[in-house]
């Protein structure tokens, strides 16, 4: 009984996502698009009218003449149905173009692409181009990867087929089947060679791919429920005001980049309110630290120079006032003499011994030695 209820359960939910799905995005519309349902790590997506390549998003649509390439490390997946159930994984430094040209559907450069088809209209295949074949199916799950020496193609499960280039450039109209657990190789002009067995466990990892890629296919349906449509025109024309000539907008030397051509504001958070007429640049931040002002040294040049060192009234603007122990005045010395600081009293002189004048020579007249 419980099973049967989460059977249900399991049949009600799934008929929700495709009922919603369906709404959004009708058969016949998705027929000539895909969505972007998965990314990791640098993808970019280059649409036909925008001329520039832009970081791929989950939930683009893509259309015929729309380009997209993944970097090192990077992958990205495509859904080509409403229900999420025809999805491509593109590996690593993998790039390909939209065509949806009859059964193709997509055009590979180089790299690697995982296809699990499930869900086609009767009579219709789901076909990948590459500079040397073109390899489909009418609902299976196959891998075709772009190498040095030509296409490589691995049955991962069921029977996909491959067609090759005839030597005047058309493709051929001949089939050659892929056993599922086996992977051919053709060249360019040449007919596909004799079938080699997979590697189990290259066989494992793909089966492992597959489930992946079903399972966040099936989590991108439900967030496409909650998001916008995503609006082409719009992001397209985005792109080209954000691309446009110096002087137009986005671009700089237009007055229209976030902050350019306004004022500072008037109110510095950290400097506090800046007096009519300074400048923000030369004015003197001064730092509250327990009741004390202290002034950064680049301000220090716009005191005097008696107001740069010692102790000072506490009500000069931009003064520091130091302890008792700070302000004492300090020896400093040149060669064997002891030199007083400026600003030391009579009284502090006579008092220091090595400045003492010997008895001798008290009350003599200046410019005289006495004998």
């Amino acid at each position: 009984m419980i099973a049967a209820i989460m059977s249900l359960r399991k049949l009600s939910f799934a008929f929700l996502v495709a009922f919603f799905t369906g709404c959004l995005f009708p058969a016949s519309l998705l027929a000539e698009q895909a969505e972007l349902t998965y990314v990791s790590g640098t993808v970019e997506v280059l649409f036909a009218d925008a001329g520039e390549y832009t970081q791929g998003e989950e939930g683009m649509i893509l259309e015929a003449g729309d380009s997209v390439k993944t970097g090192s490390g990077a992958s990205a997946e495509l859904s080509f149905n409403e229900a999420n159930t025809n999805l491509l994984r593109l590996s690593e430094n993998t790039e390909a173009k939209a065509v949806f040209s009859g059964d193709e559907k997509l055009e590979m450069t180089c790299g690697e692409i995982f296809a699990s088809i499930s869900s086609l209209p009767s009579e219709s295949a789901f076909e990948i181009r590459t500079p040397t074949a073109v390899s489909g199916a009418r609902g299976t799950d196959w891998v075709t990867k772009v190498t040095d020496e030509g296409t490589d193609i691995e049955a991962v499960e069921d029977v996909p087929y491959v067609r090759h280039f005839e030597a005047n450039g058309s493709v051929s109209r001949e089939s050659t089947p892929v056993n599922a657990g086996q992977m051919t190789t053709i060249r360019k002009f040449e007919k596909p060679r004799p079938p080699q067995p997979i590697p189990a466990i290259r066989q494992q990892e793909w089966k492992q791919v597959k489930f992946d890629v079903r399972q966040r296919g099936s989590e991108a349906a439900v967030r496409r429920m909650y998001r916008p449509q995503f609006d082409r025109k719009d992001f397209i024309q985005q792109l080209k005001e954000k691309k446009g000539p110096a002087g137009e907008k986005g671009k700089p030397g237009a007055g229209n980049m976030p902050g350019e051509g306004k004022e500072k504001p008037i109110f510095d958070s950290m400097a506090g309110p800046r007096k009519e007429g300074q400048q923000p640049d030369t004015r003197d931040k001064l730092i509250s630290r327990e009741g004390e002002k202290r002034v950064q040294p680049d301000a220090q040049k716009h005191l005097k120079p008696q107001q740069q060192e010692g102790t000072i009234s506490g009500k000069q603007e931009g003064a520091v006032i130091k302890s008792p122990q700070e302000s004492k005045p300090q020896q400093q010395l040149k060669g064997d003499k002891v030199l007083q600081p400026q600003g030391t009293t009579k009284k502090q002189q006579g008092s220091n011994p090595a400045k003492s004048v010997p008895n001798s020579q008290k009350g003599a007249p200046k410019g005289t030695r006495r004998r």
